[in-house]
């Protein structure tokens, strides 16, 4: 067994390998090996290992925040990242503002909310 596989196996992870000879079990990891190869490792000659972590390391820099992805629509991943965190932040402020309508909107003895005991600001904390 691969040294490395020893964690997953104490702590209860099944490992399973694509069988040899049929990368289309993992096409997403071909592309990807595929690309570093022709992008990067074919493209240099290494003079040691500290050269080719250095060169390996440039690549992938440029390839996670530089260079636009077809996945994201042709956008580079760092503007894609900091998009959908202004997202997030917009959408978060946006249901926190309408839990904080509601609460002010909303009567602590509405109908409603009769057979429930409410708090001061109008939640429910839970039935009677």
């Amino acid at each position: 067994m691969f040294r490395r596989a020893e964690p997953a196996l104490r702590n209860g992870v099944e490992l399973r390998f694509i069988q040899p000879g049929k990368p289309v079990q993992n096409a997403y990891i071909e592309s990807f090996n595929s690309r570093v190869r022709g992008e990067c490792l074919s493209q240099h000659w290494f003079a040691s290992l500290s050269h080719m972590r250095s060169v390996i390391d440039n690549w992938r820099g440029d390839h996670n925040h530089h260079r636009p992805h077809s996945t994201l629509r042709y956008v580079r991943p760092a503007v894609f990242a900091a998009h959908c965190h202004v997202r997030h932040v917009l959408a978060r402020r946006s249901v926190l503002g309408r839990i904080q309508y509601a609460a002010r909107t909303v009567p602590a003895k509405s109908p409603s909310l009769n057979s429930k005991r409410t708090s001061k600001d109008g939640f429910c904390v839970g039935k009677e």
